[in-house]
């Protein structure tokens, strides 16, 4: 069964009011590799909707992880200055750059339900806050993702987040960052502790970031 699938029963469940009246928000919640997870998920979830029909509202936390989904087949490029597709040579050499996780190409089966169409249009209509640690800029810490889809990111985490955050808005117009908001905690590298415990992220954990 899908790590997904199982989350998404258990959301169902949270959506009952005769066995949570009283519930107003869920956060889905996670950093590092749940943060892929949690990003990912916040594509693909169709409990959402089940939970806004009972009148819960769901956002998404997604810290310092390794890697995003991309909605399209365009990365970053330095000398350009744009997002442009790669050249033949260089998807040759890394021929799995747009393949899921880090694409919407050869999905697997629970997202390959969803579709790619629809999880790009999911992505941009759901609250996500993305915390990123001003210090997580460690090429070589031993739990970074390295691989070349990865490295089509960015070199490190930091500069991921910040170069998919700007992605977002070529996909989705300025828009998008009505609900999709980014902090950057100062002082703080690829900790958990620290990111969750600072002001900004208790404001995303606890309150209404922006």
């Amino acid at each position: 069964i899908s790590s997904f699938e199982a989350l998404d029963l258990l959301l169902g469940t949270a959506a009952n009011r005769a066995i949570f009246p009283n519930l107003t928000d869920v956060v889905i919640v996670g950093h590092s590799a749940g943060g892929q997870f949690a990003d990912r998920y916040a594509a693909s979830t169709g409990e959402q909707a089940a939970l806004a029909a009972a009148g819960v509202r769901v956002r998404y936390v997604v810290a310092n992880p390794s890697s995003y989904l991309y909605f399209d087949a365009t990365r970053w490029h330095a000398t350009a200055g744009t997002f442009t597709a790669l050249s033949s040579t260089e998807r040759q050499a890394c021929s799995a750059y747009d393949t899921y996780k880090y694409g919407i190409t050869g999905l697997n089966a629970y997202t390959g339900s969803v579709g790619g169409a629809t999880l790009r249009a999911q992505y941009g209509a759901r609250s996500l806050t993305y915390l990123l640690g001003s210090l997580d800029t460690d090429p070589y810490d031993t739990s970074l993702d390295t691989s070349c889809p990865a490295k089509w990111q960015g070199a490190v985490r930091l500069e991921r987040g910040l170069t998919h955050y700007s992605y977002l808005g070529t996909i989705y117009g300025q828009g998008v960052y009505a609900n999709h908001l980014l902090m950057t905690v100062s002082g703080v590298g690829h900790d958990a502790k620290g990111i969750y415990t600072s002001p900004d992220g208790r404001a995303a954990l606890f309150g209404s970031p922006g």
